[in-house]
């Protein structure tokens, strides 16, 4: 369990943010040519979660943030769900809305990646205790 812990209290520099996330994604689009989107997204949800909780660490920022692409989405696809339920019109259709939403949580996770670390305390090493 303290491994586990560990996983999600690290930092993540942003070579490391890259990598996982381009492994993340290859893997989401194998997965989703063979399952579909929807098992795609929930397989991956969790494994980004700790890409960005990591990075976000790193930055300085709570690991919370990193629901923003995935909330965005549910919440674009509640009210476009919610609009053609009730027979409004929506402004944009329920597809450029998702690609609206998509495109703003690729803006997030690429700023992520690219927004400089937060600067870290100097260790200073202990005195020794005089014998």
């Amino acid at each position: 369990m303290e491994q586990f812990k560990a996983l999600w209290a690290g930092r993540s520099r942003r070579r490391e943010y890259w990598a996982s996330l381009v492994a993340l994604v290859i893997a989401y689009l194998m997965l989703a040519s063979v399952a579909g989107p929807v098992i795609a997204s929930t397989a991956s949800f969790p494994f980004w979660l700790l890409i960005g909780t990591r990075r976000l660490h790193d930055v300085g920022a709570t690991g919370w943030l990193s629901l923003i692409p995935f909330g965005l989405g549910f919440v674009t696809s509640f009210a476009v769900s919610f609009a053609a339920g009730i027979g409004s019109p929506l402004p944009v259709d329920a597809r450029e809305a998702n690609l609206l939403a998509s495109l703003v949580s690729m803006i997030f996770m690429i700023g992520l990646g690219i927004w400089p670390p937060r600067a870290r305390p100097a260790v200073r090493p202990e005195p020794e205790a005089a014998a």
